[in-house]
Order: C-alpha cells, then sequence, then structure tokens
C-alpha cells in the first residue's frame, strides 16, 4: 500500500542529459522522452524519472489496481507485480507486446537478483 502525495505533477520532456531510469535502471538517452513524476510525499519533495516503457508498465499496473492508493509504488513497480505472480502473468496475457516483454524482463532480473542476495547470505552463515 502506497501514501498518496500531497502535490504531485507529471511531465513528458525530453532528456537534455543521460537519466537513469528508477524502476529498470537503464539508461534514458540524450535526446529520447521520459516521464518525470514529481511531489510531496510525506512532506518530502521527491522526483521520479521512468523510461516510456516501465512508464507504460507502471500505468497498467495502476489501472490494476482497485484503488490508487493500493497500486505499485515509485522504484517499486516490479517487486510490486511479483507480489502476486500469477495474477500479473495472468494480466499481462492481454497486454501490449512490448509492454509485456519489459515487465517480464524485469521480474527475471529482479528474481534472480533475489537469488542472487538468498545464495550470498548462505554462504556468509557460520557452520
Amino acid at each position: 500500500m502506497t501514501d498518496l502525495p500531497a502535490v504531485y505533477q507529471h511531465a513528458n520532456p525530453r532528456a537534455r542529459v543521460a537519466h537513469t531510469c528508477a524502476e529498470c535502471d537503464g539508461t534514458i538517452e540524450i535526446g529520447h522522452r521520459y516521464h518525470e513524476h514529481s511531489g510531496l510525499w510525506d512532506g518530502r519533495w521527491q522526483r521520479y524519472r521512468l523510461c516510456s516503457v516501465c512508464n507504460d508498465v507502471f500505468e497498467m499496473a495502476n489501472a490494476w489496481s482497485d484503488f490508487p492508493d493500493e497500486g505499485p509504488w515509485f522504484t517499486g513497480l516490479f517487486e510490486w507485480l511479483m507480489d502476486d505472480i500469477y495474477a500479473t502473468l495472468e494480466r499481462l496475457r492481454d497486454e501490449d507486446t512490448e509492454c509485456r516483454r519489459h515487465c517480464l524482463q524485469q521480474v527475471r532480473r529482479i528474481r534472480n537478483d533475489r537469488r542472487r542476495r538468498r545464495q550470498s547470505r548462505a554462504v556468509a552463515l557460520p557452520a
């Protein structure tokens, strides 16, 4: 569950410098359009830059939520999708091919990162 911002603004500027997508950690190249979400959450101003594909996935996931505060949070989109991976896969069946491909790619990356962290913790434990 996410808190809704007190103030919110969405813009779709063209990058004058390279940025990093807050969701997939991909590079937003100079000259490409991206989505900038700015707002006041819990008394702190924050800004999140998303590549176009991640923004599409974010909007798709928000549309799946029954209430605005039950949707994904910024920087946690793909973790939110993985919380109920079977429902996500079922819903993705009807979505745009590029959006579906990107979403599944990021979900796989997160799953693999989690496996690596679990394995490294298991190795780090004393015998």
